[in-house]
């Protein structure tokens, strides 16, 4: 694991970040961090890499 990828899972733990349209998914901690939620599944708005545009993404625990 590379030291960004490192980075990232010490941020958010086991969270991946998913778009709804493409279906891309990315670990959490490379836009937030995120130790300890209420509800595994949330949804948020945000800018896709892949869609370039504003969608709709799921965040969820892998683990």
């Amino acid at each position: 694991m590379n030291k960004e990828a490192e980075k990232y899972q010490k941020r958010a733990p086991d969270w991946k970040i998913i778009c709804l349209k493409c279906g891309l998914s990315e670990p959490f901690g490379k836009y937030g961090i995120r130790k300890y939620a209420a509800s595994a599944n949330n949804c948020t708005v945000g800018w896709c890499s892949n869609c370039k545009r504003l969608r709709c993404h799921k965040i969820v625990k892998t683990r």
